[in-house]
């Protein structure tokens, strides 16, 4: 079986990576290359730079725990106080009007 090409590339000498691509990958590559009208290694770049910028625009600014934590504070004391304390064991009951469990012991 033939050993996969293996490219070295990188902006710096510092910053060089080894890559062992497979040949359809490297046939893949050397497409998207050819298509673009630059070497491999600029078409890899663009490449990471266009999936980095995806998963940037993808992610939510503010984690989904901030979130959460920011519409329970904006729900006022007196319906927070109305809430059942025992959720967590009874949610069944609360959601599917299944009988209730006891409540833990508080040890």
């Amino acid at each position: 079986m033939p050993r996969p090409k293996t490219e070295t590339h990188g902006p710096t000498p510092e910053a060089h990576m080894t890559l062992t691509l497979s040949p359809e990958a490297e046939a893949h590559l050397a497409a998207v290359a050819a298509r673009r009208g630059l070497p491999p290694s600029d078409a890899l770049d663009q490449i990471l730079a266009e999936a980095r910028a995806r998963a940037e625009a993808a992610a939510p600014a503010t984690p989904i725990w901030k979130r959460a934590a920011a519409l329970g504070a904006a729900v006022p004391a007196e319906e927070r106080a109305n809430l059942p304390h025992d959720g967590s064991v009874n949610y069944a009951h609360y959601l599917y009007q299944a009988p209730m469990q006891p409540a833990p012991s508080a040890e």
